[in-house]
């Protein structure tokens, strides 16, 4: 595999583990957000409307409790203010709550919770308009009567229902809050994986490519110094297609043309030096023919 090749699959991979943290990191992002959201903006103000529900109830109950009981008119007045203005606190808290499940689906269980809530204020209502028209026309044993027997129970009833509806939201927002944390962590340890998966890639590609490197260039400046103390039959051997194996076979390819070019110029040398031979050779062979030819001249000039 080429250099090259080596590094974009590597670089590729590492990008594939980034994109893939950045998607993990968003749903998680998102799932710790929404069910953050919830805890926060449905299931809290469930749970502080029902708790003015809880109040309303049970000062309503003391309320009802003093009317019967006290016979001084101004505090008797203050009770009926106060009564008054509990009653339109529990209304503007139901309304909230409607209209919160108006917006949003709740689940099963907490709309059968709510609607137990609604059965027994729908059957106390009545107990306490009772006890109201049986105050207002002086019958104070009537009052009292239907308030111990008939709305005190009811009160109590209430009371239970509102507060079991409470204990779940509670427990709603108890479980969301450890599903998100679990997820916070599972988030954790998964980036953590995925740096660990990373670093090993990184390094595991660095150590093999920098080896490969540093072993073809070793093996190069080796031949190199072979063939410059005139070993021209010096070869790399390699079994790999990257760019250090070009160059390997360029090298090779070098190193047979200088010793083809060596051979040649030693032919070339040969044949010089018998060429010189020959040359000598004709030289010695024209000067003993003049010197015959001179023996010849002064002969006849005798």
């Amino acid at each position: 595999m080429r250099i090259r090749t080596k590094l974009l699959c590597g670089f590729g991979l590492l990008m594939g583990l980034m994109v893939a943290v950045a998607v993990m990191a968003d749903w998680k992002v998102r799932f710790i957000n929404t069910t953050l959201t919830e805890i926060t903006d449905i299931n809290a103000v469930k749970q502080r409307q029902a708790i003015n529900f809880r109040g309303s109830v049970h000062d309503r109950a003391i309320a009802f409790r003093d009317l019967v009981l006290l016979e001084e008119q101004g505090e008797l007045q203050r009770t009926l203010t106060q009564i008054d203005q509990l009653t339109l606190m529990y209304e503007e808290a139901a309304r909230e709550l409607d209209g919160i499940f108006a917006s949003s689906a709740g689940h099963p269980d907490e709309l059968q919770l709510l609607d137990a809530i609604k059965a027994i204020e729908r059957r106390t209502l009545p107990m306490l308009a009772r006890v109201s028209a049986a105050y207002d026309a002086g019958d104070l044993i009537s009052a009292t009567e239907v308030l111990v027997h008939e709305a005190s129970p009811a009160f109590t009833q209430w009371l239970a229902a509102i507060n079991r509806f409470i204990d779940w939201q509670e427990l709603k927002s108890q479980v969301e809050t450890t599903e998100t944390r679990s997820v916070a962590a599972g988030f954790t340890r998964l980036m953590l994986i995925f740096c660990a998966i990373g670093l090993l890639v990184g390094g595991v590609l660095a150590w093999t490519t920098i080896r490969g490197i540093i072993q073809a260039v070793g093996r190069i400046n080796a031949a190199g110094a072979r063939m410059a103390d005139g070993d021209l039959t010096v070869r790399i051997e390699h079994d790999s297609e990257d760019e250090l194996a070009h160059i390997a076979t360029s090298f090779n390819h070098m190193a047979e043309r200088f010793q083809t070019m060596v051979r040649q110029l030693a032919e070339a040398t040969g044949q010089l030096a018998l060429a010189a031979e020959q040359t000598a050779a004709a030289s010695e062979e024209l000067t003993d023919l003049v010197e015959r030819l001179q023996g010849l001249v002064g002969q006849f000039r005798t």
